[in-house]
């Protein structure tokens, strides 16, 4: 069952009936998916990947597999033109550059599945074929599989060793308080490796113009226009000539549309073998390639007063990043930063946040990346604080919130960490609306109850602030074709309802039924360009950038009709399916060939205060935790589609369930990844979403951009595991203190019962349900 609190109707977006239901041309099978698209002629393409975690490449034999029949090309390092690697995207830190990733290994090797050579051949069958017989030599070298000073070994020579990058920061006196202050804990805690893992996996398809001037691909997701831009910068194009074209998207989650080897290496193929070429990952390949997300490690020292109330906190943060900086460089060292501090007014802290080289696949921004994480290592270790200082954990958080008269409120880091406002929110009311709306108090009674009766039954809590919209500017066109309003945009509709919502918001600035409207997504070409599809940012910049298009080109039209009418401007109005002037009707069908621009720009994120309140049950004969009940409530801004954002926030709440208890990328000590299916890698099923899943939007309305919106895609994320992992840590009772690292495994779990905190720590090799 599911219950769920709309807004009041004031707040509430435009509704379109004609606009069809997001999702209608994938469940007819209508979608163009990238294993679907087949140009003539294309060759197919696997790629050979390391088999050892670290070592020295000595040698990479194609001899035999060149020889085979059907094959066209072997391609390795000694093959490229000049080296070429991963481009980092955004915040390099210094000396990160010495440590991006080639686009094939050359002299060492530093992750199992490390590309090393692409095999092109007439069929995916006699490309496999060869692939097997590719013989690649490599001489071990001990791997690094704990992120930390103490690694024998170093990935990269140079003074850095295996620090990929640093954020300090510090505000106030955080010793000093510390030292008065009236409880004082002290907390190691940690979260496992895991990833997005969309439906659909990684694939690509790369076709060249006779001459070789124009270069078309299908396959981009996230980054269409960056992807094209470091197309054409590794191509030596214009940026013109490169055409990425839109292609349905089984699943994004933050891993997919990065730039990855493949997306040099398959045009590549395509350029020498002069023919179109296509790859498509399988699963095992896509465990061992795919951007995961980071090990985490946090020392936390929490600061409290006597009534409970949060005074300082200084935090170490250690991530496990893999073996090379990507895209994002330093981004998830400084996010970690900014999401442990969660929606508390602190007197004074102190975080430093370390991302170290392991030799282990690289990592990436995985949906909310590292946002659940945090919360987790931050809500676990205030629960702990609570039951220390003897105050109920509700009330702890409660007199520690930002208050209402603080907004809008600056987060002030000092030292490497950029300041945030939190612009709007009424954190304390939104609090009460939490607490009511799960009837918290309720659940605890019925807890009472049941233990009373053996049962192992706890209620947990966990409070954040979800960021939104990133990436600083979009621009879209607008325009009348064929008697239609069409809006071409760059961004990729990858689930989350893109298209749907730019109807809606054409609908309420134009008045023109959603039928009428026609967009096109996904595809970077002509001016049209995108900063992203990540951070929860469409909504918020495509919206008010279509918002800003629409009223130009209604400007436009204003004009036109003004002029045919020989009225002022001023004198034509917007009606339905067109313009009135002086009594006489304009459809928008008369005005083709009008376009504008629009463009929207905003440096902050949006952010929106959230909480989480779950009940569950422990099966201790099973090692099992049951969510029986979990309450959402997040500040999305104002939900111009509530059925879309009701569905985005109830799939990151399963989403986040799956990383708390079942999710996990595991490594033996040779760093062989041992999850490479679904029988190693668990993921939540039908049986594994609570009985109740109550979510509630609250009704706040963001004040820095005109649609009042927000981010919704990743706010069910961010709280599950905190209030999970308080649940259980309360319905463990004694043994409850060694919930203290992510996911509760059955085989985690099963520790904590024998009373076995250093095995529950440990990393589970082979989860089992």
């Amino acid at each position: 069952m599911t219950d769920a609190a709309v807004l009041p109707r004031e707040h509430v977006g435009v509704r379109v009936p004609s606009a069809p239901p997001h999702g209608t041309e994938l469940l007819t099978g209508e979608g163009l998916f990238v294993g679907d698209v087949h140009v003539p002629g294309a060759l197919a393409a696997v790629v050979v990947r390391s088999h050892e975690a670290h070592g020295r490449l000595l040698a990479v034999d194609a001899a035999r597999a060149r020889r085979m029949s059907g094959v066209r090309a072997v391609l390795t390092a000694a093959e490229l033109p000049r080296p070429t690697v991963i481009p980092i995207r955004s915040f390099e830190r210094p000396g990160m550059a010495a440590t991006v990733q080639p686009v094939l290994a050359a002299g060492r090797v530093r992750y199992v599945g490390e590309p090393v050579a692409v095999v092109v051949a007439e069929d995916a069958a006699a490309a496999e074929d060869a692939a097997e017989h590719v013989v690649v030599e490599i001489d071990p070298l001990p791997p690094v599989l704990v992120p930390g000073p103490g690694a024998e070994q170093r990935l990269f020579d140079r003074p850095e060793g295996n620090v990929l990058c640093r954020y300090e920061t510090a505000r106030g006196e955080v010793e000093r308080i510390l030292e008065r202050a009236a409880v004082v804990v002290e907390e190691e805690l940690r979260t496992g490796r895991h990833t997005g893992l969309p439906l659909e996996t990684r694939g690509l398809v790369a076709a060249w113009s006779p001459g070789g001037g124009r270069l078309e691909l299908w396959g981009a997701a996230k980054f269409v226009s960056f992807n094209r831009d470091v197309l054409a910068s590794w191509f030596g194009l214009d940026e013109q000539d490169v055409v990425c074209h839109r292609v349905s998207v089984g699943g994004m989650f933050g891993v997919r549309g990065e730039v990855y080897p493949e997306d040099f290496l398959i045009p590549w193929a395509a350029r020498v073998t002069g023919r179109p070429v296509r790859w498509i990952e399988d699963r095992r390949e896509h465990f061992v390639a795919i951007n995961h997300a980071p090990e985490l490690r946090w020392r936390l020292r929490l600061g409290l007063a006597r009534d409970g109330r949060l005074l300082a906190l200084a935090a170490a943060v250690d991530l496990d990043l893999g073996a090379y900086a990507r895209g994002n460089g330093g981004r998830l060292a400084l996010l970690a930063i900014e999401e442990l501090v969660g929606p508390y007014r602190w007197d004074a802290t102190s975080i430093v946040a370390t991302g170290w080289a392991t030799s282990k696949t690289p990592v990436g921004s995985v949906r909310a990346p590292v946002a659940l994480e945090s919360t987790f290592a931050r809500e676990r270790a205030i629960d702990i604080a609570a039951a220390r200082v003897g105050v109920d954990p509700a009330e702890v958080r409660r007199r520690s919130l930002v208050p209402a008269s603080a907004m809008p409120f600056t987060r002030r880091f000092g030292g490497d960490a950029h300041n945030l406002v939190y612009a709007d929110g009424d954190f304390p009311a939104f609090f009460e609306r939490l607490v009511a709306g799960s009837g918290l108090e309720e659940l605890r009674a019925r807890r009472d109850l049941r233990r009373s009766r053996g049962e192992l039954v706890g209620v947990g809590l966990g409070l954040f602030v979800a960021h939104s919209g990133l990436g600083g500017e979009e621009q879209v066109g607008v325009g009348v074709r064929n008697g239609r309003v069409v809006v071409e945009t760059a961004a990729s509709e990858v689930g989350q309802g893109l298209e749907r919502t730019v109807r809606l918001v054409v609908s309420e600035t134009l008045g023109v039924p959603g039928e009428s409207v026609d967009v096109v997504s996904g595809e970077a070409r002509g001016s049209v360009r995108t900063a992203g599809t990540y951070s929860s940012r469409l909504t918020i910049f495509v919206g008010n950038a279509v918002r800003v298009g629409c009223e130009l080109l209604a400007a436009e039209a204003r004009q036109a009709v003004a002029e045919r009418c020989g009225v002022a401007p001023g004198d034509v109005a917007l009606v339905d399916a067109g313009l009135e002037a002086d009594g006489r009707f304009v459809a928008w069908s008369e005005l083709d060939g009008l376009t504008a621009s629009g463009v929207h720009r905003d440096p902050q994120p949006t952010f929106g205060f959230g909480g989480d309140v779950a009940l569950v049950s422990v099966d201790p004969a099973c090692a099992i935790v049951t969510v029986e009940e979990l309450a959402l409530a997040c500040d999305c801004g104002r939900p111009l589609d509530p059925p879309s954002v009701f569905g985005q926030v109830r799939g990151g709440a399963v989403h986040g369930l799956g990383v708390t208890l079942l999710e996990e990328l595991c490594y033996d000590e040779d760093g062989q990844l041992l999850s490479l299916s679904f029988l190693d890698y668990l993921l939540p099923g039908c049986a594994d979403v609570p009985a109740r899943l109550r979510i509630e939007l609250l009704d706040g309305w963001a004040t820095t951009n005109a649609l009042g919106v927000k981010g919704a895609g990743e706010a069910g994320v961010v709280g599950v595991g905190a209030a999970v992992a308080n649940a259980v840590a309360d319905a463990l009772g004694s043994f409850g203190a060694g919930v203290r690292r992510l996911p509760l495994s059955p085989a985690a779990l099963d520790a904590l019962l024998a009373g076995d905190a250093g095995r529950a720590d440990a990393r589970r090799p082979r989860p089992v349900r």
